[in-house]
């Protein structure tokens, strides 16, 4: 995932699981990692104990070693966004700190999602590939295949989503700067789509020597360096569109009503304090 749109994923998963639904959805945070494997592959009920061993544990790490620090980043985040102005380094302090607590994360969870792929049956291998075919399907439908129009609507639909839990209702002004944000963004699906199909061929590929010595380096060289093995035209997309991104949320800021900027720190003093008070509870 490019860096830059981490932090806009952790917004949207906020407003997702936003206020007293985060304190109660959090607490089946292994159990949701395990229903994202298992849309995958079936696991047998070894693969699944030893799975959902190790899932507890990550949960009692995450709980209690990194909400602290998500509940750091939204105290950082408040405080840049109480001033008047904010700049394209301050947003990318805060995309990269959130990046880092996003690869320790995928870190702490890498050993025991290799000793699960490499105890995969000939038949789960399959099924974890058809399973990928389909994902690659539902993204093209979603994204490639409605027309130029509907895709400009939808990208337009799904910013205001993510925008207004955070700050409330946008004013005309601003749905205007976000519109016209949203017409100069590149198209990446049809590009991004490429490079899936390429990386769960490279991932597959790999599955095959799943039980030859090599498989965990491999496997976790393989996730480290992903964003080093995106296309250029893909990346060169993704950089266009990140700075368009970085100029919204600028433009926005500063001309955020009294009330929105009110609505912004309210929500993110609140998720602080969710984030700590879900910590002390571990």
């Amino acid at each position: 995932m490019h860096k830059q749109f981490r932090l806009p994923l952790l917004l949207a998963l906020l407003v997702m699981i936003s206020g007293c639904s985060l304190r109660l959805t959090y607490g089946f945070l292994d159990w949701w990692l395990l229903w994202q494997v298992e849309d995958y592959v079936t696991l047998d009920s070894g693969q699944q104990q030893q799975l959902e061993q190790a899932l507890q544990q990550f949960h009692q790490w995450h709980r209690q070693h990194e909400l602290p620090r998500y509940a750091a980043l939204a105290e950082e985040t408040a405080q840049i966004l109480a001033a008047p102005r904010i700049s394209v380094a301050q947003l990318q302090q805060i995309e990269d700190e959130a990046s880092t607590l996003w690869q320790a994360s995928v870190d702490r969870l890498l050993p025991a999602g290799i000793r699960v792929l490499a105890s995969l049956s000939d038949e789960q291998v399959s099924e974890l590939a058809e399973s990928l075919a389909l994902a690659r399907a539902e993204f093209a439908e979603e994204y490639v295949a409605p027309s130029a129009t509907e895709r400009l609507q939808n990208r337009a639909a799904r910013l205001v989503e993510t925008l207004e839990p955070l700050v409330g209702e946008l004013n005309d002004q601003q749905q205007q700067q976000a519109s016209e944000a949203v017409r100069r963004l590149q198209e990446s699906a049809s590009l991004a789509l490429a490079h899936r199909e390429q990386e769960h061929a490279r991932f597959l590929a790999l599955l095959a020597g799943r039980q030859q010595p090599g498989f965990a380096s491999a496997l976790t060289a393989f996730v480290h360096d992903y964003e080093l093995r995106r296309p250029q035209p893909l990346q060169q997309v993704y950089d266009h569109n990140g700075a368009i991104v970085h100029q919204l949320v600028i433009d926005l800021h500063v001309n955020l009503t009294r009330k929105q900027r009110r609505h912004l720190d309210r929500y993110l003093r609140e998720h602080q304090d969710i984030f700590l008070e879900l910590a002390r509870s571990a």
